[in-house]
């Protein structure tokens, strides 16, 4: 997630990338709501925070990677289009 504004969360692959379908804003203070309960309630035992941490990494790199696959496949698919334009700049200066 990312600021979108100055009170609001937006998906950084949906607004940067346009490659992820959850466009949805929402304001920090509920976010930070949320967290700051589950923290409260849930994460106090040492095990829980461990298990939050080392889960939210996991997600953090796999999100990571998505959007590197996706630029990756998208320079690979812009690499084909400029050899397809390439072969195509060739073929009419040839035929002229």
């Amino acid at each position: 997630m990312g600021n979108f504004g100055q009170d609001y969360l937006i998906c950084t692959v949906a607004s940067r990338r346009s490659t992820c379908s959850c466009r949805k804003s929402v304001q920090r203070r509920h976010v930070e709501a949320v967290i700051f309960d589950m923290l409260r309630n849930q994460l106090m035992q040492a095990d829980d925070c461990a298990e939050f941490s080392t889960v939210f990494e996991e997600e953090c790199a796999n999100a990571e990677k998505q959007a590197l696959d996706t630029d990756v496949t998208s320079h690979h698919e812009l690499e084909k289009v400029r050899h397809k334009l390439d072969e195509l700049v060739e073929a009419i200066a040839s035929g002229l």
